[in-house]
């Protein structure tokens, strides 16, 4: 009974923080879920398991702002459906979809121009699996940490902030947050979870 007890007063005297401060709530959340899981990675450990726990991580800010979405008692759908919603016109979506072909378009032409020797038959192949792979990119690949970054935190640094500042400090934590993703040594390998020389 006095175990219920105290369990009951530290889950209030949780809701009540995370009421106050909405925003330190979330990236505490997002830190703490997504660095927890990369910890096997970032002291060394690089098998099968260290990568799952990283995939796992990246949900980090979307399971911190479910989390505080509950702890708030806001409705979770409300949450999801701000993320679902069509907010610019199919122009925008055009664009977005066209603009980066239309930029390897150029590039290619001014790398020809100068003289540099361009493989055309690459071309099909690589038109193929823009799609799926910007689909895949959306969904798993970056775009699943949207749903924390833009779906709860930028609006709640909105109703604090002007946009820029919303925005800059956003960035700020943002980069953050992945400072155990990125691999600093001078070694010449492609960027990945910071994991020590065995």
């Amino acid at each position: 009974m006095i175990t219920d007890q105290v369990g009951a007063a530290d889950a209030g005297a949780v809701r009540r923080w995370v009421a106050q401060h909405p925003v330190a709530a979330f990236f505490t959340f997002a830190y703490i879920y997504s660095w927890v899981c990369w910890l096997p990675a970032a002291i060394g450990f690089d098998g099968a398991g260290a990568q799952v726990l990283i995939f796992v991580g990246v949900w980090g800010p979307a399971a911190a702002g479910f989390t505080v979405t509950r702890l708030l008692r806001r409705p979770v759908r409300e949450w999801i459906g701000g993320m679902l919603r069509w907010r610019a016109s199919w122009h925008w979506y055009a664009s977005a979809l066209l603009v980066p072909v239309a930029l390897v378009g150029v590039v290619s032409v001014a790398f020809v121009g100068l003289g540099g020797d361009l493989d055309a038959s690459l071309l099909g192949e690589r038109l193929a699996v823009y799609l799926p792979m910007l689909i895949f990119l959306t969904l798993l690949g970056g775009g699943n940490e949207e749903w924390g970054w833009r779906g709860f935190a930028l609006p709640e640094l909105l109703q604090r902030h002007r946009p820029m500042a919303a925005t800059d400090t956003l960035g700020v934590l943002w980069g953050i947050w992945h400072v155990n993703l990125v691999d600093t040594r001078p070694t010449g390998r492609s960027t990945r979870c910071a994991t020590r020389e065995s």
